[in-house]
């Protein structure tokens, strides 16, 4: 069913309800402004850096100079970790009358090297414990076989002579032997003893007295 609203009404109605409206925020640019201020530096500003970084370094310097002539500093006191006593009391021996000096200026690098020039020496460490003491912990070489030359060695799997053997001595140790006394291929022999030993039991290398490399 139709309605018909009479103008005039609906002229009321119109004027009662307006049409709508809309708001709408206006976007506005929000500058940032960074406050920067320059800093000017004088020549008295300069001057007190200058004489500041002075002050340090000359400190450091007087320090470093009074550490390295002081006497407390000066090593008194060598502690030798090795299971093989006379390699220890040997080592020790050889530092005894030496003047270490300051811990501060010791060189390990070169103490190190002198030591490893003992025979029975693989490895070494060298640690300063302040204020006077050194600590020397020596890893020392494990005896492989007995060589025969001119006479009867002790060596190591490298082939190093440890130290002469009398041949009254027995040692659970299998005997390497060449007819030319290893004047050749001496590394080249070595190895295929180590390869032949190693292919072998435990009970089986006990077993073992002579291996001739000829």
């Amino acid at each position: 069913m139709a309605i018909q609203v009479h103008t005039t009404l609906r002229h009321r109605i119109r004027s009662s309800f307006p049409e709508a409206f809309y708001f709408q925020r206006r976007e506005e640019e929000i500058k940032r402004k960074k406050i920067q201020r320059r800093l000017k530096l004088k020549f008295f500003h300069i001057l007190f850096f200058f004489l500041l970084l002075a002050g340090i370094f000359y400190s450091v310097q007087r320090i470093y100079l009074f550490l390295i002539s002081w006497d407390n500093l000066n090593i008194k006191e060598t502690v030798i970790v090795c299971s093989k006593g006379e390699l220890r009391e040997e080592i020790q021996q050889s530092l005894r009358g030496k003047n270490l000096g300051n811990i501060l200026l010791l060189d390990i690098g070169h103490l190190q090297q002198a030591i490893r020039a003992f025979r029975w020496v693989e490895e070494v460490r060298v640690r300063k414990i302040f204020p006077y003491t050194l600590n020397i912990e020596i890893k020392e070489r494990t005896p492989f076989a007995l060589l025969r030359k001119e006479s009867l060695y002790l060596i190591d799997r490298w082939g190093i002579e440890l130290e002469k053997i009398e041949p009254e001595e027995t040692m659970n140790l299998p005997l390497l032997i060449d007819s030319n006394e290893f004047q050749k291929d001496y590394k080249e022999k070595l190895k295929l003893a180590w390869e032949c030993l190693s292919s072998l039991s435990p009970l089986e290398k006990n077993l073992i007295e002579v291996i001739d490399l000829t």
